[in-house]
């Protein structure tokens, strides 16, 4: 028999303690026993409510019905031990204090049960100590309890600061008073280049060089408590600079905790770079949409002045013998007003102004067209490689305009390789996603065909490249070049809805990519205009025009022409002449831009009127809304400026035609 434990003195329960009530889990054969434990207790001033059990189920069924206040467990029982007792209630993860109680337990006996994770043990001889101890037990195991709870706290708030730092969608940097990093998110890896275990323990100097280390190279303490006004709890733009040694802008926000009896310091950065490549493009489609509406407007008097001078030009050589010296002069103001009229087309391409014949075109048709042009127009030491995908698909556009594009890019790629090369012209169908289309401006998402232009030239530097599109900027010599011809592929690619870019480096070639929606239409045939050889005629013919050079010149060229003509100078009086004479009108010729009343609504109104009139709009230059309501009418167009033999032939072929129904 094992020795008995020395007894111990029973701690006297307070003279008015109120009764604690206490669920007990009595693991106990003889019922008489357990009736002096509760009366043990109740002297102690606990109030028990006991459940017996003795075999390992009952214990189990017990263990799953309800959590206890204590275990009493005897050490000697029939069918089942202290130890497994023990055991059978350390496996349920139970809080409850584990006393056990016994008539004669040994000290080595009862030491091992208390290293198991028994609580304590109490002598049956001396009972008056199982109260205390059962007190004692309890606020031994509530103070575990709230020390686990707390502990719980703690980690669950670190989880969730891990969680946050891990998942923020800036980069985090958790930065010690001494300026040195202590954390380092995954964003910030992928935005810096570095490994966690890279940065973390290094001074925050090495991601941002400025402010930081200023000329002293102080650390980030030392700035701070210079400055920390200026730097915590707000935003600010920074410096980054990646593993690679390249830098970037980012926009910083730092802010000040205190743990653990330290000042922390909470970075979250925010990667600038796509930011100022979109608010540069912003910038830069403002600039060139301001620039468009001027070139538009100023294209748009300098076409009446063309049309006025090219029209007197040649009403002045017919006027004089073909042997009069005057002729050469006159041819003179011709071709330089020819080269006006181009230098106007290009202005107006630029300005997304320019009215073009649309249709549904073949790139791959187009650019096979045009290699023979380019090949005479690059020369034989530039080679030409044209590599369409199969079944590139179709855009709507103005084959002219498109054709125009291609060579203004090539004569560019020539200048470029002074000395030879190749320029390789690639096609493929592409998408563009919502990204690409809220990056580009006037481009919707959707099927697009891409157009890739590269030359093996000298490339460009970056400076020259923020001012590509510019018009008027150049970097050819004087007399070289207007300036003008990447300016009008800019216009001409975004009055078709694309985007245009290039991607360049100083000795590495340059490629421009041009992207257009993309047509599920057939090629349709390029509409062409009958042009009469018999351009006299003697209908009536009634002409807008608000500006006072041009609409006399064609009045006069039209009567000379055996025409009766009819002129006003607006809308409104051009409705008053069509309610007063008594003529039958089978013309109106109008100019598209008027104030008041523009030509298309013009035409409308008289057609309404008079359902058999004919219609000719003439126009320097339009948008394209006014266009597709013009097509939609089956209103004829001639564009500014225009010869007389171009006036009288259209006007000749329009009434040569059934006039439109009613």
């Amino acid at each position: 028999m094992s020795e008995p434990v020395p007894e111990r003195s029973p701690a006297a329960p307070p003279a008015s303690a109120k009764p604690t009530e206490l669920s007990v889990l009595h693991v106990e054969e003889k019922p008489e026993d357990v009736a002096r434990v509760v009366e043990a207790l109740e002297r102690g001033g606990l109030a028990p409510r006991p459940r017996q059990v003795h075999t390992s189920d009952e214990l189990a069924l017990a263990l799953s019905e309800r959590d206890w206040d204590v275990v009493l467990c005897a050490y000697t029982l029939g069918s089942l031990t202290a130890e497994q007792a023990l055991a059978q209630v350390l496996a349920t993860g139970s809080d409850a204090p584990f006393i056990v109680v016994s008539g004669a337990i040994g000290e080595a006996t009862a030491v091992a049960l208390l290293k198991a994770g028994a609580t304590d043990y109490v002598m049956k001889s001396d009972l008056g100590r199982l109260a205390p101890a059962i007190e004692r037990a309890l606020r031994d195991a509530s103070e575990r309890s709230a020390r686990r709870l707390a502990d719980q706290a703690v980690r669950e708030n670190e989880a969730r600061l891990r969680a946050l730092v891990t998942t923020a969608l800036d980069a985090v940097i958790v930065i010690r008073e001494d300026g040195t990093v202590e954390e380092f998110s995954p964003v910030a890896e992928r935005l810096f280049g570095f490994r966690a275990n890279e940065v973390v323990g290094h001074n925050v100097n090495v991601l941002i060089p400025a402010p930081w280390n200023t000329e002293h190279d102080l650390y980030l303490a030392r700035y701070l408590e210079r400055g920390v006004a200026r730097i915590v709890g707000t935003r600010r733009e920074v410096t980054g600079k990646r593993k690679d040694g390249s830098v970037f802008p980012a926009e910083l926000a730092v802010s000040e905790f205190v743990a653990g009896g330290r000042r922390w310091f909470l970075g979250m950065m925010r990667d600038l770079s796509e930011h100022r490549r979109l608010e540069e493009q912003f910038f830069q489609a403002q600039k060139m949409e301001a620039i468009g509406r001027l070139a538009g407007g100023i294209a748009h008097d300098f076409n009446n002045l063309l049309t006025a001078i090219v029209t007197c030009a040649h009403l002045a050589v017919e006027e004089i013998p073909p042997d009069s010296p005057a002729r050469e002069d006159l041819d003179r103001i011709s071709q330089a007003a020819e080269r006006g009229s181009a230098l106007t087309r290009q202005l107006l391409a630029f300005s997304r102004k320019q009215p073009g014949e649309v249709r549904v075109v073949s790139l791959p048709s187009l650019t096979e067209r045009l290699v023979g042009l380019l090949g005479r127009l690059l020369g034989e030491d530039i080679r030409v490689v044209v590599t369409p995908a199969p079944g590139v698909g179709r855009v709507v556009a103005d084959p002219g305009q498109l054709e125009q594009v291609m060579v203004n890019l090539a004569v560019n790629a020539r200048d470029a390789m002074p000395s030879g090369g190749t320029l390789t012209i690639t096609m493929e169908d592409v998408d563009i996603d919502a990204a690409k289309a809220g990056a580009w401006a006037g481009v919707e998402p959707g099927p697009a065909v891409q157009v890739s232009v590269t030359d093996t030239g000298t490339g460009m530097a970056p400076e020259v490249m923020a001012r590509l599109f510019e018009p008027f900027f150049t970097t050819k010599s004087a007399g070289r070049g207007t300036g003008l011809g990447l300016a009008t592929c800019y216009g001409i690619v975004k009055q078709l809805r694309g985007h245009i870019w290039a991607e360049s480096q100083l000795g590495g070639g340059t490629t421009f990519r041009i992207v257009l929606p993309r047509s599920a239409e057939e090629d349709t045939p390029l509409p062409t205009t009958a042009t009469s050889t018999r351009p006299h005629g003697g209908e009536t013919v009634l002409v807008v025009e608000d500006d006072v050079l041009v609409r006399d010149v064609m009045v006069q060229v039209l009567r000379n022409h055996g025409y009766a003509v009819i002129a006003a100078t607006d809308g409104p009086q051009a409705m008053e002449v069509m309610s007063l004479t008594q003529r039958r009108v089978e013309l109106l010729v109008t100019d598209v831009v008027m104030p008041e009343v523009n030509g298309p609504d013009l035409a409308r109104a008289l057609r309404r009127l008079h359902p058999g009139l004919r219609v000719l709009l003439v126009t320097g230059y339009t948008d394209d809304a006014v266009l597709r309501s013009i097509a939609e009418d089956g209103f004829d167009l001639l564009r500014k400026p225009f010869t007389p033999l171009e006036l009288t032939s259209r006007v000749r072929a329009i009434l040569d035609r059934p006039p439109p129904r009613a």
